[in-house]
């Protein structure tokens, strides 16, 4: 069985930020000419970003050189399982499709993220990617068999609960640029999950540009912002794993249904 749509979960929850846009931004306009005068004499206090105070003092605010945010993340989605193919003490597989047909399958998890961060250049942030997830794959199916005219017709129907344990790991860079409160971002990531049902880990690449506006409220430093984006998810290859048949079937507990 190819399990792309558990490993495209993972990956969302590990790769997609769900915190507000930090971005070095010129300061325009007349009611910031105090602020941007401040910035042009005052001295930049941090190592980082590299030409932070020279950018410093061209009218830019720039923001802490450096930080780590901490992300949980539930979610419970639906699955669609397909090309199931099943073989025994590593022989030959064979497709199942017909035999055994799937029915509102499911795929929990919480992660946690951790995500380090420094501006390397002021329009610059590299950011380090550290997650853990414990997800929970339900599925609900039946048995379907053929009789003398090939009718197909439901004898069984089962459902099963595998519990698998991921860990992540990956890098990512997002160049980003804003003026006078209205920002560009182009987030991008590559990571690798090892998933304990999967032989080795899989990568992915995520693409994210966001365009959006900060409104500043009435307190220093609080803000609220609006913005749109999208993103692209590339997996790369088939992922491909091994599950004891006696850890998910509990056909004891099987339906058998009257012919």
């Amino acid at each position: 069985m190819k399990y792309n749509p558990l490993i495209s979960a993972f990956f969302l929850f590990f790769s997609i930020q769900f915190f507000g846009q930090v971005y070095t931004e010129k300061i325009i306009g007349e009611k910031n000419k105090e602020l941007k005068d401040s910035l042009k004499v005052e001295k930049y206090p941090y190592a980082l970003p590299i030409w932070g105070e020279k950018v410093a003092q061209k009218g830019y605010k720039l923001p802490y050189s450096a930080g780590i945010s901490v992300n949980y993340f539930w979610q419970d989605s639906e699955i669609v399982i397909s090309n199931l193919n099943v073989g025994f003490n590593n022989g030959p597989m064979f497709n199942l499709d017909e035999i055994v047909r799937f029915d509102k399958s499911s795929v929990e998890a919480g992660a946690i993220t951790i995500r380090p961060d420094i501006w390397l250049l002021p329009f610059l942030n590299v950011y380090g990617i550290f997650g853990k997830a414990t997800p929970t794959t339900k599925i609900n199916a039946g048995i379907w068999i053929p009789d003398a005219d090939n009718n197909w017709s439901q004898i069984a129907s089962f459902n099963t609960k595998a519990n698998f344990s991921a860990t992540t790991f990956g890098l990512g860079l997002t160049p980003t640029i804003g003026i006078g409160g209205g920002w560009l971002a182009l987030d991008m990531n590559m990571s690798w999950s090892d998933v304990s049902a999967l032989d080795k880990p899989a990568f992915s690449y995520i693409f994210g540009p966001r365009l959006g506006k900060t409104f500043k409220l009435h307190k220093p430093d609080r803000n609220v912002a609006l913005w749109v984006g999208g993103f692209r998810v590339h997996i790369s290859g088939d992922t491909k794993g091994n599950i004891n048949l006696s850890d998910v079937l509990q056909l004891d507990g099987a339906q058998e249904k009257s012919r």
